[in-house]
């Protein structure tokens, strides 16, 4: 519920109350022990921080959801995990780690045969490469 309710305040852009939301769902979700959902939360307050534009503190809670996520057994959100962290990697203009991300998100989206997260991947891969000046390197991108 709490979180439902961050989502909405993020909606209208109540950046503070979004958070707070999301941190008081953390709280809880951290106290019955419920790993996918605090991967879920980390990502949520992620994704605020690369709204706003702030790319390390985007990147600090995508690692630590991507270091939760991995003691799970959700294969397909890792995929999505790993894009959020090269996005942060994009955002902070590292776009060797940003490529290394993306292209363990394509392989694991190709591994679990989700061919829309792939396309998105790689229209991902392909940004990177551009603002990169490697463009010629994307081939079948």
């Amino acid at each position: 519920m709490l979180s439902n309710l961050a989502n909405v305040y993020r909606q209208f852009d109540e950046i503070p109350k979004a958070l707070s939301n999301f941190q008081a769902a953390r709280a809880i979700i951290e106290d019955i022990g419920e790993k996918d959902g605090l991967a879920r939360i980390l990502m949520n307050i992620s994704g605020i921080y690369e709204d706003t534009g702030d790319h390390q503190r985007q990147l600090e809670y995508s690692i630590e959801g991507l270091e939760i996520n991995e003691r799970t057994n959700d294969a397909a959100y890792h995929a999505r995990i790993l894009g959020n962290v090269s996005s942060a990697y994009v955002g902070l203009e590292n776009f060797t780690s940003a490529l290394t991300f993306i292209e363990r998100a394509i392989e694991e989206s190709e591994r679990l045969a989700i061919a829309s997260l792939v396309r998105g991947q790689k229209l991902v891969r392909a940004t990177i490469l551009m603002k990169h000046g490697r463009l010629d390197e994307c081939g079948a991108c």
